[in-house]
């Protein structure tokens, strides 16, 4: 018994005394961290409620903390950490958690502040690697500001966030994302972006794992009706409306290097309505406007996409030309796209390939139309083909774009349109066949559904009628481009060169 009550009392002994030191030990590395946290920040820079330490489980936690420095404000309802490696602090210099763990951070960047002391974060260098296994954020926010008065120019409602195997060292901290991960899983219940002073994007729900990026009800919606829109801008401009239910990109990958590269083998949007209108009777926008392959061989991100495919969506453009009729519009219904090798990584290779587009869909709600497109990123004349094919068309299907832009009225059927231009940033040249039957144009009073029968007249005596039966090919058609139009208007133009020359 004697033995018994020494043993129990020695180890009640070692017990308190691992106690004390423990107590100690905690009290000393409290201290230690906070002197380190002074040392790092400045103390308006830092605060927080409480920060608990227990040395024998390697475990850290911080109440409350709130961080405010260089138009980067971030807070959190606690911060813990778990698993901290003195062994890996003291023998090999480097920090290594097993876990951190953010509850509930809200995040927010005043961009214009942070542009100030940029030169000053890259001058920054660390002395000791920092490994966390893994980083979590359980519910939170992001938010980007230009100001502190300014709205939201980016916000991101985040439902979880891991990355594993999160590295920051020397190597790291001189890149644009100053720290390097092996996976990423990451949730998020909403999604705002301000893309300009008319229009912002919006998601439902963004979900990344390793292996894909997916988002839910993606959309680009307006600021304003369409009046307001008009009165808002000083020159002619596009007022977009796209909804699409799901976009995935497999195999997806991103990193910034010198600039952000996104990389997928295939990303696949399905369903999208997308919606455009523009008011010409505003003063023209005279900027110059670069054709695709330019705007992707200067674009300020590096992509590269194997694959793109659009499926099963829809296309409507209204174009309001003359204040006395409405809109005219074009539709496109089951819009079926196809684009290969949409990239301009390696440029330089000589492997790189040419971007191919094909696409087909049903063009108002009546005929099949085709286009098959490719151009090379790297060729600075942006040289370009493009050929594509039109059905069996009557022309009350396409009264309702003419008559409200052009003041005519067609009658008569188009049986068939082929054609195939080459083109650059300067000129188009190519041919097309076009044929069509007891074709008719009558001119339309202003405002009014009445021809003016003169005019009328005059127009369809110099017109080719009947002309089904033969080869109708235009071989020498020739189109200067306006620069301060898009390369659809330049696309139009050549279609309309080769059918006056076909008509007349």
């Amino acid at each position: 018994m004697k033995k018994g009550r020494k043993l129990f009392i020695v180890l009640g002994i070692v017990i308190l005394c691992l106690l004390a030191i423990g107590v100690v030990l905690n009290i000393y590395v409290k201290g230690k961290i906070e002197n380190e946290l002074k040392k790092e920040f400045d103390s308006s820079a830092l605060n927080y409620d409480e920060l608990d330490v227990n040395v024998w489980g390697g475990n850290t936690s911080v109440t409350n903390p709130v961080y405010i420095q260089d138009g980067i404000t971030v807070e959190a309802r606690e911060i813990g950490l778990t698993g901290f490696s003195y062994t890996n602090y003291i023998f090999n210099g480097k920090i290594v958690i097993d876990q951190i763990e953010l509850v509930e951070p809200l995040i927010t960047i005043n961009t214009d502040s942070t542009l100030a002391s940029e030169a000053e974060k890259q001058a920054e260098t660390r002395e000791k690697d920092l490994i966390i296994k893994k980083l979590s954020l359980k519910g939170g926010h992001f938010r980007m500001v230009k100001n502190d008065s300014a709205e939201n120019s980016f916000f991101l409602k985040i439902n979880s966030l891991l990355l594993e195997e999160m590295i920051i060292n020397e190597n790291t901290s001189e890149r644009k994302l100053p720290f390097g991960y092996e996976n990423i899983i990451v949730e998020t219940d909403s999604l705002y972006f301000d893309l300009n002073a008319e229009h912002y994007l919006s998601i439902k729900e963004v979900k990344q794992n390793s292996n894909s990026l997916s988002f839910t009800n993606l959309k680009i919606v307006p600021k304003y009706d369409r009046g307001e829109f008009d009165r808002k801008i000083t020159y002619e401009k596009d007022r977009v409306q796209l909804e699409v239910p799901d976009v995935m990109l497999r195999n997806f990958s991103w990193e910034f290097k010198d600039s952000l590269e996104v990389k997928s083998t295939e990303a696949i949007i399905a369903d999208a309505n997308l919606k455009i209108y523009r008011n010409k009777l505003l003063p023209d926008d005279n900027r110059f406007k670069p054709l695709y392959s330019r705007m992707l061989r200067n674009m300020g991100i590096i992509i590269h996409l194997d694959t793109l495919k659009v499926q099963n969506s829809q296309i409507v453009y209204e174009e309001n030309v003359l204040e006395s009729r409405p809109p005219g519009t074009l539709k496109f219904d089951d819009v079926n796209i196809t684009v290969h090798h949409l990239s301009n990584l390696n440029m330089n290779s000589d492997d790189f390939k040419e971007t191919t587009v094909s696409a087909e869909a049903l063009f108002m709600e009546e005929t099949k139309v085709t286009l098959n497109w490719d151009f090379d990123v790297r060729n600075t004349r942006d040289e370009f083909n493009i050929k594509g094919s039109l059905g069996s068309i009557s022309a009350d299907a396409v009264n309702p774009f003419v008559k409200p832009t052009m003041n005519v009225e067609l009658e008569g059927d188009i049986e068939s349109l082929y054609f195939n231009f080459f083109g650059n940033n300067s000129e188009a040249t190519g041919n097309m066949q076009l044929s069509y039957q007891d074709f008719k144009v009558n001119i339309l009073k202003d405002g009014e559904e009445k021809k003016k029968s003169f005019l009328s007249g005059i127009a369809n005596f110099f017109l080719k009628n009947d002309r089904i039966d033969e080869d109708v090919e235009q071989e020498e058609i020739r189109v200067d481009r306006d620069q301060t139009k898009s390369f659809w208007n330049f696309l139009w133009l050549s279609i309309q060169e080769g059918t006056l020359k076909t008509f007349l």
